[in-house]
């Protein structure tokens, strides 16, 4: 085999493993119906739909995780079984787009503004926002101020040079408006 050909076989394998995954992630989330991966599951000692169903209850298990330690103070505020129930629809509805957990969940509080049985907690879609900006924030690239060309303290900034200074935000670095309390409630 010539190497252009393994190169085309190569992605032709790419592109097939790519459209498995995308089937199965689609199959997953039930937005597929099972029969439509019956040719990639093969046959095999566990059924394809116990497989799914073992796959789905491993991503409502991580939804979950992940969504509680991307927004602690909700998951204190509405307890396991709700943050649960959240996770389940926010994995259905905007499902990751990252193998990276970490990165997904970012429409929770859109979610919970919207949601009806939390309408008595107004403040909690605000609260889901302080979290997520203080998720991000601990994301954020580190060493940015070690390259940063600093003035030797905020006394400098009485000196004639001033104007030639720049302010430099650090990554991750969010603004959130609130009409509720909610760095109190954090």
């Amino acid at each position: 085999m010539t190497d252009a050909a393994a190169a085309e076989a190569s992605c032709d394998g790419q592109a097939t493993e790519a459209l498995r995954q995308r089937l199965l992630l689609a199959a997953l989330s039930r937005r597929l119906p099972e029969a439509a991966l019956a040719g990639w599951l093969g046959t095999g000692p566990v059924p394809a739909a116990r497989g799914l169903q073992a796959y789905r209850a491993n991503a409502a298990a991580s939804a979950r995780r992940a969504l509680a330690a991307a927004y602690p103070s909700v998951a204190r505020a509405i307890g396991d079984e709700a943050l649960a129930a959240l996770a389940r629809r926010l994995w259905h509805e905007a499902p990751p787009l990252h193998g990276d957990l970490a990165l997904w969940g970012d429409g929770l509080p859109a979610l919970i503004a919207a949601e009806v049985p939390l309408a008595d907690w107004p403040w909690l879609a605000d609260l889901a926002r302080l979290d997520w900006a203080l998720h991000r924030a601990a994301q954020a690239a580190d060493g940015w101020l070690a390259q940063a060309d600093l003035p030797p303290g905020l006394s400098a900034l009485a000196e004639p040079e001033a104007v030639h200074h720049q302010l430099l935000l650090q990554p991750g670095l969010a603004v959130l408006r609130s009409s509720w309390p909610v760095v109190a409630l954090w």
